[in-house]
């Protein structure tokens, strides 16, 4: 089986946490690839002096685009 190209998997991730953040809060998209494991980190825009770093990240098996886990900022 072929592994998953980047763009796919940025796309799988999107639809893992759609409705999670609106476009205007999305600053960055940041993706890597390990052991057979893309993480996609959505980086958000944060107001000032606010805690929290503000992203979500999806982590996918890079073969099948399961879903393995999706974290949040604050979880």
């Amino acid at each position: 089986m072929s592994r998953l190209t980047e763009e796919q998997a940025i796309e799988l991730a999107r639809q893992a946490v759609d409705g999670t953040f609106s476009a205007d809060e999305l600053a960055q998209i940041e993706v890597s690839l390990t052991d057979n494991r893309y993480v996609v980190k959505f980086v958000l825009r944060v107001a000032p002096l606010t805690l929290g770093s503000g992203f979500v990240q999806v982590t996918l098996d890079a073969v099948s685009g399961a879903v393995l886990e999706r974290l949040r900022d604050a979880d």
